[in-house]
């Protein structure tokens, strides 16, 4: 299983990946991206002009061509890899499959004191289900590292009064991938 985490100091990297959609196959990505990881994967080409800071990992993968325009720049650093080869599908990605086979919904949210998370899980295995802030600290653990059965799953979190207003992540780790999303409290 890959490494979707990495704190470094106090700072969260985040694995990010878009996938271009079924109509539309190429990127055009002019986002500057600064101290994040991102794999940004397109079936047909990407054309970038976009900042990569220090300290960013960024994997940028197309099925013929991937083009550095003018204004694009990977700082001295920057773990920055561009790779060219057969997209067969988004499932062979490994940050994709994660998205797309281990999925996640948080209902209410933005929430007050409590919420519901319901997850899918593709494969069992060991899973943990975590809530953290926004430099990474875990401020609960719903699920710790538990077997669970392939497919769906809920679990409520009550303590929401114990957590500021703000956004956090709420995270799913599981054998086969991870997925984080955000999470509102009101």
């Amino acid at each position: 299983m890959k490494n979707y985490f990495r704190i470094v100091g106090m700072f969260l990297f985040v694995m990010s990946v878009r996938v271009a959609s079924a109509q539309d196959a190429s990127l055009k990505i002019t986002d500057n991206i600064n101290r994040a990881t991102k794999h940004e994967v397109a079936t047909e080409t990407i054309s970038a002009s976009n900042v990569i800071s220090e300290d960013s990992k960024v994997h940028y993968e197309a099925g013929k061509s991937v083009k550095l325009l003018p204004g694009f720049t990977a700082k001295s650093g920057a773990n920055f890899k561009a790779s060219i080869g057969k997209i067969e599908s988004s499932a062979r990605i490994a940050g994709a499959e994660t998205s797309e086979k281990v999925s996640m919904y948080a209902y209410p949210n933005p929430f007050e004191t409590s919420v519901e998370i319901q997850y899918y899980v593709p494969k069992a295995g060991k899973v943990t289900l975590s809530i953290t802030n926004i430099i990474g600290m875990t401020m609960a653990t719903l699920v710790d590292n538990q077997d669970m059965s392939e497919g769906d799953h809920s679990v409520t979190f009550t303590k929401g009064s114990i957590l500021t207003e703000g956004t956090y992540l709420y995270t799913l780790k599981t054998d086969t991938g991870a997925i984080s999303k955000k999470l509102s409290k009101k």
